[in-house]
């Protein structure tokens, strides 16, 4: 079945990074000690307990003294937003039907009906409460659909913005991108000893191979966390400069080191790269040189280099000059330091030279094909307008409650 299989057993605990929230005390066992309340619930040491395995699991850490220390003040920070997520939802009485809730965990977790037995043993084994998750899906149901019914009539999209939104989108098209993800620590009034120590824990966590994505969620200080610490795709031009160089020196997928600026510190990853508007399926026919002998002049050798359909081998001798033709191959697949020589350049263009394991070669562009500029689809514009202002109203509803709300818990 998918969930025993260990890609679908990250991929759900990584879901849950978001569902943390309280869940009323049904039995002796599970009641523990409170240890405080939040408004009118109280939150007991079982309530915790739970949301440390299961945020522990949901980052891939050993479920220790270490690690949970690590993770705890996290722990209390998103049960206080969950549990007021909750409070508002059951104050404007909103409900999801039983079905919806299990119809929703079954999709999502790849299970049919005659699969529960299955699944719950699949929780059993790491001490997941069964219960505690389909309460946690349950509250997440209910604040998408309060927040659908409180907040989407307030935004109104015209025909003019989209018109607007579209005219924005072809200006740019053909324009750099960066998709990229952060991690924040913000400095506020801490001292060196204790921002240094928080990018030390943070660095020892990605160490251990844990998604940049899940610790960025947990323990990121900016708004992005929300979304794993992806800022998506942002044009070359946007990106302040300091950014920009740090992710110009990273491959895809790699991860920077902290930066620091007026107000934090910062580590990036590199998710990908691409020119606004092209379709993948651009691809180039290319003719790769490399020098073997050190005593090979290579301005000599592209000053010889004119097109592609040259006789290199009545040009060149083999020892010292390789060359070979590549041929219709996808840009997408080329390697990122590929993409970085070629990327914008023309037919008949001779890259600059790189050194490659001892040896220099360069690349000459013989033919480009596809690659052209997609229609926009307004409909997808509307639909991403919409959404991140929903977002946005979203996340300024929950600060505004979580300011009026009473709480008090013992986090020591």
């Amino acid at each position: 079945m998918i969930f025993e299989k260990k890609n679908c057993y990250i991929y759900f605990f990584v879901l849950l990074l978001n569902l943390m929230i309280f869940k009323d005390i049904n039995s002796v066992e599970k009641f523990e000690s409170i240890i405080g309340t939040i408004d009118d619930k109280a939150i007991t040491s079982y309530d915790i307990d739970q949301r440390i395995k299961i945020l522990l699991k949901s980052i891939q850490l050993k479920d220790n003294i270490d690690n949970r220390d690590i993770v705890r003040k996290r722990v209390f920070e998103l049960l206080i937003e969950e549990t007021i997520k909750l409070n508002e939802a059951e104050k404007e009485k909103i409900s999801i039907p039983k079905e919806d809730i299990e119809s929703f965990m079954r999709q999502t977790f790849g299970f049919s009906k005659n699969d529960k037995e299955a699944f719950l043993e699949f929780l059993k084994k790491d001490k997941i409460d069964y219960e505690v998750l389909e309460e946690q899906i349950k509250v997440e149901l209910m604040w998408k659909k309060l927040i659908n019914l409180k907040l989407s009539s307030r935004i109104i999209i015209t025909p003019e913005k989209i018109n607007s939104m579209k005219a924005e989108y072809n200006a740019k098209a053909g324009k750099n991108q960066y998709n990229y993800s952060e991690i924040v620590i913000l400095k506020k009034k801490r001292d060196i000893d204790e921002l240094t120590a928080s990018m030390n824990k943070i660095y020892d966590i990605l160490s251990q191979d844990v998604s940049f994505e899940s610790v960025a969620n947990k323990f990121s200080e900016s708004p992005s966390s929300l979304v794993g610490g992806n800022l998506g795709w942002v044009f070359e031009e946007q990106i302040e400069e300091r950014v920009l160089s740090n992710l110009k020196k990273l491959e895809k997928n790699m991860k920077s080191k902290f930066v620091q600026f007026d107000d934090s510190f910062k580590i990036f990853k590199l998710n990908d790269l691409r020119v606004l508007g092209i379709d993948d399926e651009k691809k180039y026919s290319l003719m790769s040189f490399s020098i073997i002998s050190n005593k090979t002049n290579v301005d000599a050798v592209k000053e010889k280099i004119d097109n592609c359909n040259q006789d290199f081998k009545t040009i060149f001798t083999e020892e010292e000059v390789e060359f070979k033709k590549i041929d219709n191959v996808f840009f997408k697949d080329l390697p990122s330091k590929t993409k970085k020589m070629i990327e914008n350049k023309s037919i008949g263009t001779k890259t600059e030279v790189i050194n490659q394991n001892g040896s220099d070669f360069f690349l000459l562009i013989c033919d480009i094909k596809g690659g052209n500029v997609i229609q926009v689809n307004e409909k997808l514009i509307e639909n991403k307008y919409f959404q991140d202002r929903l977002r946005v109203l979203s996340r300024t509803y929950l600060n505004k409650l979580k300011r009026t709300s009473n709480i008090n818990l013992n986090i020591n």
